[in-house]
């Protein structure tokens, strides 16, 4: 055997003996069965489920179509329920063989779906959106996540516009203290789920900035990041220690509020 298969095997080892060890599943066997299943083709059933739901905007009256076939493209191998320490889950359920996604698919897909947010934007979501690599995932969560993660996208997009708006000299920073107003504002229009267009916001804050003594300026990245928190405050993370039967999809629900 070339020595780069053996390093690839060796590799991959590794990996599945890390991932036993940070889940600690109650049926490794089933465990692995399911994560070796999804290292098969997951790389193109993933890329796949990706294109579709990137066909149309999730406005749009096709997306609630699309976002059914890339669950079933994803969801063509059976999962195997597994004991979560956190869940009291009867073991009369773990090892059942159900239709759906596992985590590790689901971070696959997730990863994609976030490639291009800022690296902490992507970090503070995950933490309220990701599952451990053996839980499954049923449509209702799977929906919800990545109707949140394309929300968010386009919640950044608007924001990079609306630092062009308040640069005005091109300089790629602007004023801390409007930025943080801005900031405020943003919170506060998210909370009340109301739209504020960048120039309305531009035109509201310029009083306020030229009585402004305050010359600390803040780029683009670092002003995105902090008008992400006021969309991510709206994305309530699942509580893991409520216990609703394993066999609902209450189980996997993201509450997320807009």
């Amino acid at each position: 055997m070339p020595s780069s298969e053996r390093s690839g095997g060796s590799s991959q080892l590794k990996e599945v003996i890390a991932k036993i060890l940070e889940n600690r599943p109650e049926d490794p066997v089933s465990f692995l069965a399911d994560y070796f299943d999804s290292l098969g083709d997951k790389i193109d059933r993933v890329s796949k489920a990706y294109q579709q739901i990137c066909l149309t905007h999730y406005t749009k009256p096709a997306f609630a179509n699309n976002i059914m076939i890339a669950y079933d493209i994803l969801a063509q191998s059976k999962v195997t329920m597994a004991m979560d320490r956190r869940m009291k889950l009867s073991r009369k359920d773990t090892g059942k063989q159900v239709k759906g996604i596992n985590g590790i698919t689901y971070m696959e897909l997730l990863n994609l779906m976030c490639k291009e947010f800022p690296p902490v934007v992507r970090d503070k979501l995950y933490k309220k959106i990701r599952c451990r690599d053996f839980e499954v995932i049923r449509f209702d969560v799977f929906k919800s996540s990545i109707f949140t993660c394309l929300v968010l996208k386009d919640f950044l997009s608007q924001c990079e516009g609306l630092f062009m708006v308040l640069d005005g000299q091109k300089s790629g920073k602007i004023d801390r203290v409007l930025s943080d107003a801005v900031v405020h504002q943003l919170h506060e229009a998210v909370k009340n789920t109301s739209n504020m267009p960048s120039s309305s916001v531009f035109l509201q804050l310029t009083a306020f900035f030229k009585g402004s003594s305050d010359k600390r300026q803040l780029g683009q990245e670092d002003f995105v990041i902090m008008a992400a928190d006021a969309f991510l405050a709206k994305v309530r993370e699942f509580d893991f220690n409520l216990d609703p039967p394993w066999h609902t999809d209450s189980r996997y629900y993201v509450h997320t509020t807009y």
